[in-house]
C-alpha cells in the first residue's frame, strides 16, 4: 500500500471515529481547515469541514502544513515513532500552523 492509500484509509477511520464520538464531533463543530501534507515527492491536500476530512485536488489558503518523509509518517501512523519525538528530538516532522491548530492536532493524534 502506498502512502496516499494509507492516508485515505486513515481519513476514512478518522471520519468514522468522529461520527461515532459525540465529544469529538462537538469539538470539531464549525471548524474548517485546509491541510497540506508534504512528503517530499508527494503532496496531499486535506480539507476538514463539517466534521469530516476529505482529500481534495487543491486548496486555497493553507491553515496547516505538515512536512515529513513517507517513512516517518508511516512510522507515526503505525505507532513505531512518537510524533513528539519526530517533531522535537529527531526533527523529521515539521508542522507549520497556529498554536491552536497544533494543539488540536496533538489532541487528535492521542
Amino acid at each position: 500500500m502506498d502512502m496516499i492509500e494509507i492516508i485515505q484509509q486513515k481519513v476514512a477511520e478518522f471520519n468514522e471515529k468522529v461520527s461515532a464520538d459525540e465529544k469529538m464531533s462537538k469539538d470539531l463543530g464549525g471548524v474548517t481547515k485546509n491541510i497540506l501534507i508534504d512528503l517530499g515527492g508527494e503532496r496531499v491536500f486535506l480539507e476538514l469541514k463539517d466534521n469530516a476530512i476529505g482529500i481534495v485536488d487543491e486548496l486555497g489558503d493553507i491553515d496547516m502544513k505538515i512536512v515529513t518523509t513517507p517513512e516517518v509518517l508511516s512510522g507515526i501512523i503505525n505507532k513505531e515513532i512518537s510524533p513528539m519525538r519526530a517533531l522535537l528530538i529527531d526533527r523529521t516532522l515539521k508542522v507549520e500552523a497556529s498554536l491552536e491548530d497544533k494543539l488540536r492536532l496533538r489532541k487528535l493524534l492521542e
